[in-house]
């Protein structure tokens, strides 16, 4: 009889990992009933003898006390909070610790506080060289689920280092990959097309494409002619926000800083270095 329950254990696992419950109640049905399953076909699995599932059951063992160790000593800290688009979007910045990541990948973010099982996937807004933070920008989703309920969280902290600082957040990851034949900079010419919030990965490629050819070392070798972003939202506060995250903007207006201070110390050793039309008259 245990063989029959360990079959009907796996019928249900495969009934509940259909698109519906994978995609609608990942975090709730989904999540609790692969729990409860697999804990039964386990448990069934030694009653039956069954040799795979029993050598099995010690990788899942040493898999659960790697995340718990994990989870524990490898947290991160929030460093900033920002609310945006009338607090229907918000920044979160954490340390960049125990990871390292390629433009345009996402991470699993897990906040303790708001439900110790669920994991969520988000993209990063980051790109890897923009300094010893990383980013991601989420939009709140109507209805009261995981994104509204860490919004409400968020703002309840923004601005307040004493409590944010001390919020537990797990990271795992990052996970993804752009799938092309070869490398941004090797194309000769670059599109970019988003939309909302859906722009955070596309944010993370093009200021990462822009570092490499500005200065990164693949500048000298690179064949980009010509970038082009599209990006389209009924957001002003968005427009702003990764408008000024533009690294092409910063590095002209770093270059440009530096032609002034330029001219500046040269107009102090010279003082006429400035002076044209000038006619000397006897």
């Amino acid at each position: 009889i245990t063989g029959w329950v360990m079959y009907a254990f796996c019928l249900l696992l495969l009934l509940f990992s259909s698109s519906f419950f994978r995609r609608k109640h990942y975090n709730d049905i989904f999540l609790y009933s692969h729990w409860i399953f697999i804990s039964g076909l386990i448990v069934f699995g030694w009653l039956h003898n069954a040799v795979l599932i029993i050598y099995g059951t010690f990788i899942v063992a040493i898999d659960v006390i790697l995340r718990v160790f994990d989870n524990q000593f490898r947290s991160t800290k929030i460093t900033n909070i920002t609310m945006l688009d009338y607090d229907r979007v918000f920044k979160i910045e954490f340390e960049k610790k125990h990871f390292h990541y390629r433009a345009g990948q996402y991470v699993f973010i897990r906040f303790p506080d708001l439900g110790f099982f669920e994991f969520h996937p988000i993209s990063l807004s980051s790109y890897p060289g923009s300094g010893n933070t990383c980013s991601v920008h989420i939009k709140a989703s109507v209805g009261g689920n995981w994104t509204d309920k860490l919004c409400t969280y968020m703002k309840m902290n923004e601005g307040k280092k004493e409590y944010y600082s001390n919020i537990k957040v797990q990271i795992e990851g990052p996970y993804g990959e752009l799938i092309l034949s070869k490398e941004l900079w090797k194309y000769e010419h670059v599109v970019f097309i988003g939309g909302g919030i859906g722009v955070t990965p596309l944010d993370s490629l093009y200021n990462q494409l822009v570092t490499d050819l500005m200065a990164g070392e693949s500048s000298k070798k690179a064949k980009t002619k010509r970038i082009d972003f599209v990006f389209t939202t009924r957001s002003r506060s968005l427009i702003t926000e990764f408008a000024s995250r533009n690294r092409a903007w910063q590095i002209a207006a770093e270059h440009e800083e530096k032609h002034n201070e330029e001219a500046r110390v040269e107009t102090h050793i010279n003082p006429l270095a400035d002076m044209t039309n000038i006619r000397m008259k006897e």
